[in-house]
């Protein structure tokens, strides 16, 4: 459990106790992904040296005569990792190797409309208001490694979880405040008692709460577990966790629109705290895209040395793990003053958020197999999701005309590009990759190298410029030429995968 002894605030875990283990729905799933997963990568002096701690984790974990060790890892970045495709497919592959350690740490509640979490379904009533570090100048002092905070007030306001697979435990962040109120933790109807959140005297405790004689239900019972409010003050949850017997825990975090720098506007002493009670063996770090949607003559002059101290923060955090920077993917733009004028006609759904994570359904054509080398996409162990709240049918906004070719800038265009953009020219009006990505492609290359991390070079996988637009084409990216089809975040997926793999002992038989 966490104690955050001398922090500002508190985040303190309600534990419920589950005595269940993986599933034979669990086995299926793995046995499926095993079957498919990529292979046959050499590992490099530096990749085994970067990977050397995740590497020593894996041998440690699988040498245990008792087979009950866990390992966390923890991917934190931008819509990328929101999305969960790519943190879902490396999440599988990784779990049908080494066992299912649980679904891990969950931001609290539902962050935005379109979360789809993987392996588990969240929902939420609505008195819940979520608040976010992803702002312009939130108070850091409420954010931890969720970088979120679910506050309600009203009696019965809920959290929803729903695992379909057996598990071990289900933890609870929260935040003390002066004013704070109650809440309890129910299990398929079954309350586990109250917790206060109200800041006690000595201004530091930690609450365990278990739930005995559940263990009869069998290790598959699919759980259906409520946070909810108590009525008697404000309650602000800060995170969530579902933590399995065995194996992998993969948490990832992600903010839609997000830079780097919104870690910068987390309270430090608070996620130090968690980074050390997670321990994990490997961090995943991926943003990049938005940064590239800056202009290019002041993302160079900060980038460096805001990326730089944001690794560095991380590694002294969590010292026992293996790092990896996931450098941006290529992301196409077509200038919104060459779009076309909106359509008059009305009564039509409403658009979806361009920002929003694909889930790669019914848009695009599944790739043909000479088109990626990646195994077949299998279902993900996924439940539906919220859905946006209820708009006017409006217009649907603009868009590129369906033949807009895409070509990369040349010389003139690349210098002079914001001034281009300042001023409407229509030399912009095509598809083509952002100028800034290379900055920041490069910046992310050269801060992974100097402080002896690994660097994934997603943008190696689209070969050229232009390449969101040919995935595009191919059915492995949306029509916003920034984010991808499930197809897509699982082709980047496995290639990552077989780079922290490559130079692994396989598994004993």
């Amino acid at each position: 459990m966490i104690r955050y002894a001398g922090q500002l605030w508190n985040v303190v875990a309600a534990v419920l106790v589950l005595l269940a283990s993986g599933t034979e729905s669990d086995a299926q799933t793995a046995r499926a992904v095993r079957g498919k997963a990529p292979t046959g990568r050499m590992a490099d002096a530096a990749d085994l040296e970067a990977l050397a701690k995740f590497h020593a984790s894996l041998a440690k974990m699988e040498a245990d005569p008792n087979k009950s060790g866990r390992l966390n890892v923890l991917q934190i970045g931008d819509s990328h990792t929101a999305a969960d495709h790519f943190s879902g497919r490396l999440r599988s592959l990784l779990q049908a190797r080494f066992g299912n350690g649980g679904r891990g740490f969950l931001p609290p509640g539902v962050p935005h409309p379109w979360y789809k979490p993987y392996q588990v379904s969240v929902t939420q009533t609505a008195g819940w208001k979520i608040l976010s570090s992803n702002k312009a100048a939130p108070d850091a002092a409420q954010f931890g490694l969720s970088g979120l905070v679910a506050e309600a007030s009203a009696a019965g306001e809920t959290i929803t979880v729903e695992v379909k697979a057996g598990i071990d435990r289900f933890a609870v962040g929260y935040r003390w405040r002066p004013d704070g109120g109650s809440f309890e933790i129910v299990a398929d109807g079954m309350s586990t008692g109250q917790v206060q959140t109200r800041y006690p005297a000595d201004g530091h405790k930690e609450v365990v709460q278990s739930i005995s004689g559940m263990g009869g239900k069998g290790s598959d019972h699919p759980w259906r577990i409520e946070i909810r409010t108590i009525g008697d003050g404000p309650v602000d949850i800060t995170d969530m966790s579902i933590l399995g017997i065995k194996g992998i825990r993969f948490s990832n975090l992600g903010f839609i629109g997000a830079q780097v720098s919104l870690m910068g506007r987390w309270h430090w002493p608070t996620v130090r705290a968690q980074l050390a009670e997670l321990d994990p063996a490997l961090i995943i770090l991926a943003f990049g895209t938005n940064e590239g949607h800056a202009v290019s003559a002041d993302i160079e002059a900060r980038y460096a040395r805001q990326f730089g101290d944001r690794l560095a923060a991380l590694k002294a955090a969590a010292p026992n793990a293996s790092i990896v920077v996931v450098g941006t993917p290529d992301a196409n733009r077509y200038p919104k003053f060459c779009l076309p004028p909106p359509s008059p006609a009305a009564g039509q759904a409403p658009a979806a958020n361009p920002n929003a994570p694909a889930d790669g359904a019914s848009d695009v054509r599944p790739p043909a197999p000479n088109e990626i080398s990646t195994a077949s996409p299998e279902p993900p162990v996924t439940a539906p999701a919220s859905q946006p709240k209820s708009a006017k049918l409006k217009p649907p906004p603009p868009e590129p005309p369906p033949n807009a070719i895409c070509l990369p800038l040349d010389a003139t265009e690349r210098s002079g590009y914001e001034r281009m953009l300042a001023d409407k020219d229509r030399r912009l009006c095509r598809w083509h990759t952002l100028p800034a990505i290379s900055v920041v492609r490069a910046i992310q290359r050269d801060v992974a190298a100097l402080q002896g991390v690994l660097f994934f070079d997603w943008f190696a996988l689209f070969e050229t410029e232009c390449g969101a637009d040919r995935w595009y084409r191919q059915g492995l990216a949306h029509k916003d030429r920034v984010h991808f089809t499930r197809q897509g975040y699982w082709f980047a997926a496995d290639k990552l995968y077989a780079r922290l793999m490559a130079g692994y002992p396989p598994p004993k038989r």
